[in-house]
């Protein structure tokens, strides 16, 4: 699959866009923007992608991965809130098919498509990267790929913590936190629980009680 800066890069000069346009126009600089498109995507935001999508004529899932995906949901158009950073996700609804999924407390009111890998994780304390009340989306999808760079949500033993993962390698995951004084973390893959890819993060105010 294609990187996702060659992507941006390929669709805009498709589009007959130069880089200072489309780097003024979703909020980066050009130096930013040029950064991005080789590779270097974590100084981008999921609301600066959504902008790159729409000025690129792309829905964000073609963007994201290349090609027109559906992203998970429960009834009623909405993502489930099935924990928090500091409980993880509930395994029990992670194993059940969307339809027989329970009733949950909050969901994110977002249009999605179905999909069971998908779920929200609640933001309950700062970390250094995330903020309270936020939602991280992750992918419980056990077939995907980790990208180097990306954030994940990682559970061993009784340690729940979103982290950055760094690479994979003889089967050991190494990651380490957001915060200044972070250690690297080192875990054999076999030994997490979960393993979760962050797809986004969405607001508070996207975040809605369910009703019953």
């Amino acid at each position: 699959m294609q990187a996702l800066g060659k992507r941006v890069k390929q669709k805009r000069i498709q589009l007959g866009y130069q880089a200072k346009y489309v780097a003024k126009a979703v909020g980066l600089s050009p130096g930013g923007l040029s950064l991005f498109e080789n590779g270097h995507t974590s100084g981008v935001d999921f609301v600066t992608g959504v902008k790159l999508a729409k000025l690129l004529q792309l829905s964000p899932e073609a963007l994201a991965f290349g090609y027109e995906c559906n992203i998970p949901s429960t009834r009623n158009d909405t993502l489930a809130i099935i924990g928090c950073q500091h409980s993880g996700p509930d395994h029990q609804w992670l194993a059940l098919a969307v339809e027989d999924r329970p009733l949950t407390t909050e969901v994110v009111d977002l249009q999605f498509g179905h999909n069971s890998t998908y779920y929200g994780l609640k933001i309950t304390e700062n970390t250094g990267r995330y903020l309270e009340g936020e939602v991280a989306i992750l992918n419980a999808d056990p077939q995907q790929v980790l990208v180097s760079g990306n954030d994940v949500f990682v559970v061993y033993q009784t340690h729940c913590q979103l982290m950055h993962f760094l690479y994979e390698r003889a089967g050991k995951v190494h990651l380490i936190g957001f915060e200044k004084e972070s250690h690297l973390l080192v875990v054999n893959r076999n030994e997490c629980q979960y393993l979760h890819s962050v797809t986004a993060i969405v607001g508070s105010d996207l975040v809605r009680k369910r009703s019953i």
